[in-house]
């Protein structure tokens, strides 16, 4: 298929051992369980800047073959999300944290870190999931407050999983 011959950027290969390191797995390591898979995050996040500067095909190409690596039996169902956060990328503004109320902003990059998506929640940050509750986890979640004071013009939101983060956790709902 057609992303089977990317190969890795610069940023992506730091981006994979700041991952590991940050889960505490070896360097030549990896991840078995979709859902605590941070570099299956990571190549989302940079597959959505791809496809943002105009590099759709490399982007979703990148994607796709880390999927089609580590998981292929999720790809098309993976692919549909990661379509469905690009339809719905939305340049961050003031405006959304007061039009949703949102009290948390999460990350799956360090939130200063150049070309990070970030999703916004209404959730007690106390009670989210504990992957993003720890104190290794604190430069990728904030609180509005610390985005509204940077230079967000390339700041980007992912709306899809703005509104489904905040759907699936009603309970932790303020």
């Amino acid at each position: 298929m057609e992303g089977s011959s990317f190969t890795e950027s610069e940023r992506l290969k730091e981006l994979r051992i700041w991952a590991l390191r940050r889960d505490g797995k070896p360097l030549d390591g990896g991840y078995t369980d979709l859902n605590e898979d941070r570099l299956l995050q990571v190549y989302r996040n940079e597959a959505l800047n791809l496809m943002k500067a105009g590099f759709y095909n490399k982007g979703t190409g990148l994607f796709e073959s880390y999927v089609e690596r580590h998981y292929p039996q999720e790809l098309e169902k993976l692919i549909g999300k990661l379509e469905r956060s690009y339809d719905s990328l939305e340049r961050f503004s003031p405006g959304l944290v007061e039009e949703g109320f949102y009290n948390l902003i999460l990350g799956d990059l360090p939130l200063h870190m150049k070309g990070t998506i970030v999703v916004l929640l209404r959730a007690k940050e106390s009670e989210f999931p504990s992957i993003y509750n720890n104190d290794q986890d604190a430069d990728m979640r904030s609180s509005p407050n610390w985005l509204l004071q940077q230079s967000y013009n390339d700041v980007w939101v992912d709306m899809h999983q703005t509104a489904l983060n905040n759907i699936h956790y009603p309970d932790r709902i303020l």
